[in-house]
């Protein structure tokens, strides 16, 4: 006797097992209308409706191999009304599992006040004699389903969610809906189970939230198509939410859930609160996903993180002794994944980018070959793939810090390209920073530049002789083959004036012709022999008196003619990698289209300090100019190892060697 409803028991409370089969009429009406192979380990409950009438309607729920509810198969369920004596039962309603389905509902519509009613159930099987097993048994009100925007709340511990066009309909353009559900009944897992859903992938999506709002600690967001897909919440409210843009409507959701006594099964979201924690390296785990890592972080400060971090984040935590380099490796990622490291939770003001790959729409894998971890404390590490739900396995290993250039991605951090040769070409290993998208300002210095971008490097040279500057670019390696875009200034006074000036003039050559082509400056095409006479290039036929202004041209070829340069005059160059996919390889220059002498350095000798003495205990200030990057070794004793000027404290004669890195060249002295 379950007594008066609602009620709900314990998972895997009831048993059928050694039952036997009863009989109750004659046998015409003794097996019930949908027990297909007769009647076999059957059990009985009853239950009473409430004498008020504050419940007429109920759902009847059977749990058998669910989540652990239980171990039965396909359970069968009968409903009767009468009285519990041979013949004197009358068969309500029936109901049976379909084929390898562990769960039945059974709804009652209009039940008599103060009424008792008997339930019949059993496990059957698809063969002969019927199967045995545990179950969790539920008699609740019946909650009618909702349409999302017609309520906002429910206190059920089942129920059906659609989106605002019903079963039937689309939903609508620039929705913004939520749904919390808060059961009254003893709970510690609300399950909720996406049966369907079709939303336009990128624009259109669902959120699950743990607690009363969408403002509450986001679980996990989908969007695109896709069924039976599970989220469980481990709190007493959950929220859902959904949003929509207005250019494309697509068939929408059906969401059902139920409430647990027990506690979740899946893993709790990770967040920078509550991170995975890096113990000791290496580190290697298979086999992960972040599909329910929760959503806590929407970009970073490296710039190309705001794609791959705009949807489910997994965060790892590593605390580092300080001064050392991690290679970080991902794989069997879905396109879009990508990876970051922060010297803080990336979402905080003042966090730092200390490297990143990946993150363009049809990257995969991202790896970062070096990250340079300075200080002690604790980093953050993560993954993301954009809106995309993606598989990982992630590695982690220390390695020999390599000279990295520091991130060019700004004007003031320009790196000067002097020296480099115009004989082969030169591989730039570019370190990714945070670009400022609103540095182009059109009307401005946009060039032919549309839209804010944000995967920039500046670079700079001091033309070292009268003569002609050029070059062709692309990515170093094949496999980061990109879209790169680029804009030319100059003449500029002195580099003191480079960022003002690049901020408020427009560039003298400019070309974002599409795809992941040769790019550059020439007079005669490299790769069709053709004429190149227009000095901008901006992906379709331009117009005089334009902004940005220049001649005609009749096809976008990639290139634009050269320069004319004068010694002592300082020009900027502005790469953008619009693919997002040169993550590690760095970007390939040839510079042979440059006059021999144009690239040739200006006074900027590299200088180390001289030899001295110190006395045991006592500290002495290196330092080393002329260069963008620098690494000394041994790092033992030394301040920092990868800055100009470290504070060395040495215990016996040593000798320090530092490398200095240009643009193009490093010097070891």
């Amino acid at each position: 006797d379950l007594g008066e409803v609602p009620y709900c028991s314990a998972s895997a409370q009831y048993t059928n097992v050694g039952a036997t089969p009863s009989v109750i009429d004659v046998p015409a009406s003794n097996t019930p209308t949908c027990f297909d192979n007769g009647v076999g380990s059957d059990v009985w409950f009853k239950f009473t409706i409430p004498a008020d009438g504050s419940i007429v309607d109920v759902e009847i729920s059977v749990f058998g191999n669910i989540d652990g509810n239980g171990t039965l198969q396909m359970p069968q369920l009968a409903i009767y009304r009468g009285d519990c004596a041979f013949g004197e039962l009358a068969e309500l309603d029936c109901a049976s599992a379909p084929l390898n389905v562990n769960e039945l509902h059974l709804e009652q519509f209009g039940l008599t006040p103060g009424l008792s009613y008997y339930l019949r159930i059993q496990d059957y099987s698809a063969t002969a004699a019927s199967n045995a097993g545990t179950f969790k048994l539920c008699v609740e009100k019946y909650v009618p389903e909702i349409i999302m925007g017609e309520d906002a709340n429910t206190g059920s511990c089942t129920g059906t969610l659609w989106d605002s066009g019903g079963p039937d309909n689309d939903y609508g353009p620039g929705e913004d809906l939520s749904f919390t559900i808060c059961p009254q009944d003893f709970h510690q897992c609300i399950i909720i189970n996406v049966e369907q859903y079709d939303t336009e992938d990128g624009f259109d999506n669902l959120s699950f939230h743990q607690g009363d709002g969408t403002d509450d600690l986001q679980i996990t967001q989908l969007a695109g198509f896709g069924n039976n897909f599970q989220v469980q919440i481990p709190a007493p409210c959950a929220t859902i939410g959904f949003q929509s843009d207005g250019f494309a409507e697509f068939a929408g959701f059906k969401i059902t859930w139920i409430c647990s006594p027990d506690v979740c099964t899946t893993p709790p979201p990770t967040t920078c609160a509550d991170p995975a924690v890096v113990g000791t390296l290496p580190f290697a785990q298979d086999g992960l996903d972040n599909c329910l890592s929760g959503n806590t972080i929407d970009g970073g400060p490296c710039g190309e993180d705001i794609n791959f971090l705009s949807g489910n984040d997994y965060i790892f935590a590593y605390t580092s002794p300080g001064d050392e380099c991690i290679n970080i490796s991902a794989t069997g990622t879905n396109n879009g994944a990508g990876i970051g490291v922060y010297d803080q939770c990336p979402s905080l003001p003042g966090a730092s980018c200390i490297a990143s790959a990946g993150g363009g729409f049809f990257t995969t894998d991202p790896n970062i070959n070096a990250a340079f971890l300075e200080n002690p404390g604790t980093y953050y590490i993560v993954f993301g793939a954009g809106f995309d739900c993606s598989p990982f396995n992630i590695s982690i290993d220390t390695i020999t810090c390599p000279v990295v250039l520091p991130p060019a991605s700004t004007c003031d951090n320009a790196l000067n390209i002097g020296g480099c040769s115009n004989v082969l070409p030169e591989t730039i290993a570019l370190n990714p920073g945070a670009g400022d998208p609103d540095f182009m300002v059109d009307g401005v210095n946009q060039g032919c530049f549309d839209g804010p971008q944000f995967n920039y490097s500046f670079f700079y040279f001091v033309a070292g002789a009268d003569g002609k500057f050029g070059f062709a670019v692309q990515a170093a390696d094949p496999d980061e083959a990109s879209d790169i875009d680029f804009s030319v200034w100059g003449p500029i006074p002195d580099v003191a004036s480079i960022c003002d000036f690049v901020t408020n003039n427009q560039p003298i050559r400019s070309s974002w012709a599409a795809g992941a082509d040769l790019t550059g400056l020439a007079d005669i095409h490299p790769e069709l022999g053709t004429v190149v006479d227009d000095e901008f290039d901006c992906g379709s036929p331009a117009t005089p008196g334009t902004d940005p202004p220049g001649p005609p041209f009749i096809e976008s070829d990639d290139f634009v003619k050269r320069i004319d340069v004068q010694q002592g005059e300082i020009y900027v160059i502005l790469l953008d990698d619009f693919g997002s996919a040169i993550t590690q390889g760095g970007i390939s220059i040839d510079f042979s289209g440059a006059t021999t002498g144009v690239l040739d350095v200006q006074g900027a000798d590299v200088t180390v300090s001289a030899d001295t003495a110190v006395c045991v205990g006592q500290s002495v200030q290196l330092n080393a100019t002329g260069g963008a990057a620098y690494f000394w070794s041994p790092a033992d004793n030394l301040s920092c190892s990868q800055c100009p000027n470290p504070v060395a404290t040495p215990t016996q004669t040593t000798s320090y060697q530092v490398q200095v890195a240009t643009a193009c060249n490093t010097v070891s002295r």
